[in-house]
């Protein structure tokens, strides 16, 4: 048996010998896949509302509802929930129309075994996805709710994302804090301290903890319970409580603040955090892959500028819906710094603080070339005796 984390899939098929089959093979194809079947879009959805599912999988053409009006209904209480069109009535119009109505994938049915294959394959890397990017919010957001302040500095010691409670400790707004250095915020026997003491025991253990002296905008000095952390690639985690004020605090701890660091980092897809006027707040390795661009590059710059030109006004918006309405979609051409364009798909949610505030957006994006080999992202293949068309 797995020891591995269960995949639980919901599939929709009104076919029952072949929702039965699909079930069966997927669990033979991949031991994390837990398939429970439905026989129509009205049961789905109970079965979605009673039970816990990271994906769905459904039929096109089913008794008094199609798929795309069973994906409006799931989107309407799982907006970000995988959902995979595993259809027998394939067609361009088809593809398109699911496309554009924000399914995660879509793939015809085949006649073969190994359709099954390609499908566990689709739905795994789509959970992937959808894990590591709830991660990612949950941990900005838990970031913005902390009453600790959490700052993140860069390698060369500016600041590059500041809680609000953290700006609130020194006195200053959170953008005015950014690309400003750490220096600012101590006396200059404080900064003695840091250099000499602070960052020593940092680069040897990897992190540091105690008491420090902050001067705040207004002038005052404050005593503050200080850590600091350092994260792969040199990044800082810093943590300060301000101890010259008395009131409890139900924060952050510092390996949760550094899971947003480990988070975005391990995802493989490109991630961006904007600031609401989409300037770019925070990004991870695979942007600065796919951009051509360096981190401290990326964080000077607009969100637009890694897109062609003609694509600014779409994904402008398209970051304004997700703000208005809670996410958005839009295809793009990615722009690397040598010229080289890609074909992008750019997913934006909006972040929200604990007073449901819009403070950022989370903008993830997939590259859209098939893979050098293997199933491409719409199947043609025509329908066999395993797959009537439904």
């Amino acid at each position: 048996m797995s020891t591995r984390a269960d995949i639980r899939v919901l599939h929709v098929d009104d076919n029952v010998q072949f929702g039965d089959l699909v079930a069966t093979y997927l669990e033979r194809e991949d031991d994390r896949l837990d398939v429970v079947t439905s026989t129509g879009a009205a049961d789905g959805l109970d079965l979605l509302e009673a039970d816990r599912f990271e994906c769905v999988v459904s039929d096109f053409d089913m008794s008094g509802t199609d798929g795309l009006a069973f994906l409006e209904a799931v989107r309407a209480e799982h907006s970000n929930l995988p959902f995979v069109l595993f259809t027998g009535k394939g067609s361009e119009e088809i593809a398109s129309r699911a496309i554009s109505a924000g399914v995660t994938d879509y793939l015809q049915k085949g006649g073969g075994a190994e359709q099954y294959a390609v499908l566990a394959n689709r739905i795994g890397n789509a959970v992937a996805r959808y894990r590591a990017e709830r991660q990612v919010v949950q941990g900005f957001e838990a970031l913005e709710s902390a009453r600790e302040g959490i700052g993140i500095l860069d390698e060369d010691g500016h600041f590059t994302y500041v809680n609000e409670a953290y700006a609130r400790t020194v006195g200053y707004s959170s953008e005015e804090l950014i690309d400003e250095h750490w220096e600012l915020l101590y006396p200059p026997d404080g900064v003695a301290v840091v250099r000499e003491k602070v960052i020593p025991a940092v680069s040897t253990t990897g992190d540091w903890s105690g008491e420090i002296e902050c001067v705040r905008k207004d002038g005052k000095r404050i005593v503050v319970d200080h850590s600091l952390s350092i994260c792969e690639g040199g990044a800082f985690i810093c943590r300060i409580d301000d101890l010259t004020e008395e009131f409890e605090h139900a924060g952050l701890a510092r390996s949760d603040a550094a899971m947003l660091e480990r988070a975005l980092d391990a995802f493989g897809d490109a991630m961006f955090v904007l600031d609401p006027d989409g300037s770019v707040n925070r990004v991870n390795e695979a942007a600065e892959t796919a951009s051509g661009h360096d981190r401290t590059e990326l964080r000077r710059m607009r969100i637009y500028q890694v897109v062609s030109e003609a694509d600014w006004e779409a994904l402008e918006e398209s970051i304004r819906t997700a703000i208005r309405t809670g996410e958005s979609t839009v295809e793009t051409e990615l722009v690397a710094d040598d010229g080289t364009t890609v074909p992008y798909e750019f997913r934006e949610r909006r972040l929200l603080d604990r007073t449901d505030e819009v403070v950022g957006v989370l903008v993830v994006g997939r590259d859209l070339r098939p893979p050098p080999s293997g199933p491409q992202r719409i199947e043609r293949r025509e329908a066999g005796p395993e797959s009537p068309h439904g």
